[in-house]
Parts: structure tokens; sequence; C-alpha cells
């Protein structure tokens, strides 16, 4: 599972730097974009892709140094990738479709446990 969080991890930073390239491209364009809720969102996607993208690189070497089962192991996997793509990727969608953004919380409460479920597999002794 660690190395499909890193995959991951590598393919949500790309994503996240290439809004970042487009969102750099747009600058200095209508007042009205400038001050648009998409480019706030945009912009909060950008930034949080990139923190949890990092998260899920660092998150997948931890996987490999856990002591917990494969199942816990897959499931603390699972939540880091799901909990990334809730959080974010509503943040990206939300751009297009405002509403959206109400469901990024549930994104962030599947991060919190994956972290919990990966340090109780890294203090746990041998």
């Amino acid at each position: 599972m660690g190395r499909i969080n890193i995959i991951f991890g590598w393919l949500w930073l790309l994503a996240g730097l290439l809004l970042g390239a487009y969102l750099q491209f747009k600058m200095g364009s209508s007042p009205e974009w400038m001050d648009s809720h998409q480019r706030m969102l945009w912009k909060a996607f950008h930034t949080h892709a990139s923190m949890l993208a990092i998260m899920n690189i660092v998150y997948g070497y931890g996987l490999e140094r856990a002591k917990m089962g494969s199942l816990l192991r897959a499931t603390g996997g699972f939540l880091a990738i799901i909990g990334t793509i809730l959080f974010s990727g509503v943040l990206f969608l939300a751009g297009i479709k405002y509403g959206l953004a109400k469901i990024a919380f549930l994104g962030t409460w599947c991060v919190i446990l994956a972290i919990i479920i990966l340090l109780s597999g890294l203090i746990k002794k041998s």
C-alpha cells in the first residue's frame, strides 16, 4: 500500500503544480477573475493539494516502517488517498460548482484517521 500512496502523492503534486501554472498564467487577468470564488478555491486546491501530496509520499514511506497488519496498513493508506481527494479535490470541483465545498470536511477526517493509524503502527513496539 505504501507504494500506492507514494505514486498517488507524486501524481497529486503534479496536478496541484499544473493548476498553479494555470493560475500563474491567468495572473493579471480581468478584475472579475482576480476576485472570483473560482480563483480563490483553485488557489486553495493548489496549496492543499501540494501539502497533502507530500503527506501521501511521506505516509507511504511511513507505512513501510510501521508495525501493523496488512488490513490496517491498507485501511490507513486508503484513507490518506481518499481524504486527499475529498479535501483538496473537492476544493477544485467547488471552483466549478460552489456548493460542493461543504463536503471537504469529510476528507479532513479521513486524513486525521489515517495519520492516527500510521502513528499507532510507528509507536507500537515489536
